[in-house]
């Protein structure tokens, strides 16, 4: 049965799915597909095919970390937060670079400040900068709960930042005090809603209802169902979501003003979401398995992973993260030389971790962030 709530079907698909320098050659194309149904973009999609710039990363060095059952890592300032089981605690905090453990948070259960469930750091949403930056995350129960987040290695006051958000979602994104950006499955359950819940009524944007337009052809489909499935980002500096897709192609970017719009496609051809629907369980592919936002740029980790082939085991590819501008134009590809999932930049000491959900290991990698990401955002 199919679990309307992102951290459940995250680690479904992640049981299921993980058991040289060229110029960048992109097309714009304005009304490629005249039916958003068959592959879910927008008029404006860019083909990439490569990148100006292509890092080849030498082997990383395992972060001694003792904790079985790592689910997630996520990363902020001198801060490593790690999601694993543990009866004192579902997430640790780590010092950097160091890697000591310095703290831990949250307890499972249903009392106050406590979670249901053991996080994915997907659905937290940090807010405002510096001493006063806030950790958001859902508790389950329709609590919003926040803390200041450079007190995490201390012990913070966890608090209710808001007590009713919107329950029974695949998400609930933090947009302001007041909105946050939602999807349902719709009533049909073929297809998928975006909306905005704005103070408890549901706002549609025209973005938005023009990507709720695909569907699945078979209603009720409790696993293929997930190829209209995607990881999604909200930046408020640019008033941009991004959606990374699951099982397709394809990254959507637009704002919630309606004033962008745009799609992604890593190759010279959308997917088709009824021909990739079609082609049955065995043919899935894992294309994007982490959606990370940054002030200057975001980025994603590329799959390309077909774990259900008779032949896929042997033909398992490395992961790739690719780097877009504000504008979703490409500026660079970084390879990985092992098996991860999960990765986080340190932008300030030049380094990158990946997780590798399988092994469970936490990797570091030496990067130069500061020459790589110099780029200023254009939009």
């Amino acid at each position: 049965m199919l679990s309307y709530n992102l951290n459940s079907y995250y680690a479904m698909i992640m049981r299921n799915f993980m058991k040289f320098p060229a110029m960048a050659i992109t097309i714009a194309v304005a009304g490629c597909s005249s039916d958003p149904a068959a592959n879910m973009a927008f008029d404006d999609v860019e083909y990439v095919t490569s990148f100006p710039e292509v890092i080849e990363l030498g082997r990383g060095r395992d972060i001694d970390i003792e904790k079985p059952g790592i689910l997630d890592i996520c990363l902020y300032d001198t801060l490593m937060f790690v999601s694993a089981p543990d009866p004192e605690g579902l997430v640790s905090v780590y010092s950097m670079p160091e890697i000591k453990e310095k703290g831990k948070l949250f307890h499972k259960g249903n009392g106050p400040g406590e979670l249901l469930s053991q996080p994915f750091f997907d659905s937290m949403d940090i807010i405002g900068d510096g001493p006063d930056a806030k950790a958001l995350i859902s508790d389950g129960k329709g609590h919003l709960l926040g803390w200041n987040i450079l007190e995490s290695a201390g012990d913070p006051e966890i608090c209710i930042v808001k007590d009713s958000i919107p329950m029974g979602t695949f998400y609930s994104r933090y947009v302001n005090d007041s909105t946050f950006l939602c999807r349902i499955v719709n009533p049909g359950r073929d297809g998928q809603i975006r909306y905005l819940d704005v103070n408890g009524c549901k706002v549609v944007t025209p973005s938005m209802e023009r990507l709720n337009k695909s569907v699945i052809p078979v209603k009720g489909d409790g696993y293929l169902f997930n190829i209209l499935s995607s990881f999604a980002g909200y930046d408020p500096a640019h008033g941009m979501v991004v959606e990374a897709s699951l099982m397709l192609n394809t990254i959507n970017m637009y704002t919630l003003d309606g004033k962008f719009e745009k799609t992604i496609c890593i190759g010279k051809r959308l997917d088709d979401v009824e021909e990739v629907f079609n082609a049955g369980f065995r043919d899935l592919t894992t294309t994007f398995t982490r959606l990370n936002l940054y002030p200057d740029f975001f980025a994603v980790m590329y799959s390309g992973i077909k774990e259900n082939s008779p032949a896929g085991a042997l033909l398992r590819p490395l992961p790739k993260i690719y780097i877009f501008d504000w504008t979703g134009s490409p500026v660079a590809e970084i390879r990985i030389p092992e098996a991860a999932q999960t990765f986080e930049l340190d932008l300030e000491n030049g380094r990158m971790y990946t997780l590798d959900s399988e092994s469970e290991k936490i990797r570091v990698y030496d990067l130069d962030t500061k020459q790589l990401f110099s780029r200023q955002a254009q939009c």
